[in-house]
């Protein structure tokens, strides 16, 4: 019976890790150019990194690595408003752009919040430096400008364009 569990013991850590080393569903790797990102990204808030190579895509860099964001076609990726916007100039210099926003160090009078980059639901709370992820209740997105969850017309969610899909 000890052998039996051993054995077990053994062939579920194998199958653990091998998944584990496996590209998620999420985890794309067929793209020419990606950012280099951090290896944790605990803590922090993620800006969206232009694409060099195609004005309509973006990347995130998530725990999992860089992940591709493609606006729909007829908008472009605009890396200053962080959104995708009707047709203009893109700029195609990701360098300046980093791939985490800062929390300030210490706390003021008002709560500082952000705005997750690619889901309307979920929005960043800022304590002493670090960034906690948080999500609204079903059905309603985070509004930036009343930092509070609202109703999704009301809200205006940048990330409602973006998609995983070209």
């Amino acid at each position: 019976m000890a052998k039996i569990m051993v054995f077990l013991s053994f062939l579920l850590g194998t199958v653990l890790v091998t998944v584990d080393t496996f590209p998620s569903a999420d985890s794309q790797s067929d793209f020419t150019w990606a950012p280099r990102c951090p290896t944790s990204s605990s803590g922090k808030i993620p800006r969206l990194i232009p694409d060099p190579t195609n004005c309509r895509s973006a990347f995130i860099c998530s725990d999992k690595g860089p992940l591709r964001y493609f606006c729909p076609r007829g908008l472009v990726f605009h890396a200053t408003e962080q959104e995708c916007v009707l047709h203009k100039s893109c700029i195609k210099e990701s360098d300046e752009y980093t791939a985490f926003m800062s929390c300030p160090e210490k706390n003021g009078r008002d709560i500082v919040s952000f705005a997750h980059p690619t889901d309307c639901q979920m929005y960043y709370l800022c304590d002493h430096g670090i960034a906690y992820p948080r999500r609204c209740p079903s059905d309603l997105h985070y509004n930036p400008e009343l930092r509070v969850c609202d109703f999704s017309w009301r809200a205006n969610c940048k990330a409602r364009f973006l998609s995983l899909q070209p």
